[in-house]
């Protein structure tokens, strides 16, 4: 059973949620983006993506990550990404593609993650396609 209001109070309704800012793209957006990275570890790119999905303007997802990011760093939330994974050196290729395509799954920069994972491999072992 569905309960029926009257249109002007849903209107009234949410106008109070918005001036009393319950109601507030920009303060969710923030939140979002702050948990993202702080406690979820994920990049800029990623951290876009679930803002949109979730209904949040490009433009106030962009500030928000841009806010965020300028206080973290994005390569610091990928080294602590890195580190949650990674409790010894790399050893070979096939451990460090699996990692790479996690890390850029979760919104890091491709290039950013190849250069920060091979520098936690073993001395004698190169990443690099033969």
């Amino acid at each position: 059973m569905q309960r029926q209001f009257p249109s002007q109070e849903i209107e009234n309704t949410i106008v109070r949620l918005i001036d009393s800012r319950i109601l507030d793209d920009n303060r969710t957006a923030l939140s979002y983006a702050r948990r993202s990275a702080t406690i979820k570890l994920r990049g800029k790119k990623r951290t876009q993506q679930e803002l949109q999905a979730r209904g949040i303007d490009p433009d106030v997802a962009n500030q928000a990550i841009a806010v965020i990011f300028d206080e973290l760093r994005e390569s610091e939330v990928l080294e602590r990404a890195i580190a949650k994974r990674l409790h010894a050196p790399l050893k070979d290729r096939i451990e460090f593609r699996r990692l790479h395509r996690f890390l850029v799954g979760q919104g890091f920069p491709s290039e950013a993650v190849s250069k920060a994972l091979t520098s936690r491999a073993e001395s004698n072992v190169s990443f690099v396609e033969e």
